[in-house]
């Protein structure tokens, strides 16, 4: 299990909850990332509040892009290795607002990308949700 902040329906900030969902696991050509931080986007205020191009169909967990920590790569998966620090960034998929993350490999920067160490301290998952609520409620949706 894993901590994540959740939209489980379209609206305003006050939908965002913490919650406790299942671990992924990666597949064929992707990573699991422990995500050590995770951008605030406007894609991301538009996706909570239904209204983002690219659709997002509830309940998901928001979030487009991040930074973390390689910890399980799947089959296929040559240029990124358990340990590397990485960074992503891709509107169409979401997730980055969890502890952990299957992406696919292709989508990471990383390998010889090392991210500062204040990126991969230990997060605190209701100050982030606070600072997502904020965000949202500051953007006027």
């Amino acid at each position: 299990m894993m901590t994540a902040i959740l939209c489980p329906a379209h609206g305003g900030p006050e939908v965002l909850q913490v919650a406790s969902l299942p671990r992924p696991a990666p597949g064929a050509g992707e990573v699991l990332i422990r995500v050590c931080a995770a951008g605030i986007n406007f894609p991301d205020i538009l996706s909570v509040a239904g209204t983002y191009p690219i659709p997002s169909q509830p309940p998901f967990v928001p979030g487009i892009e991040g930074a973390g920590i390689v910890e399980v790569c799947g089959p296929q998966v040559a240029r990124l290795r358990p340990g590397d620090r990485v960074c992503w960034q891709d509107n169409r998929r979401k997730g980055a607002f969890a502890e952990y993350l299957a992406l696919p490999n292709v989508f990471c920067a990383g390998g010889s990308w090392v991210a500062p160490d204040a990126l991969v301290q230990a997060q605190d998952w209701k100050a982030i949700s606070d600072l997502a609520r904020k965000a949202i409620a500051a953007s006027g949706r």
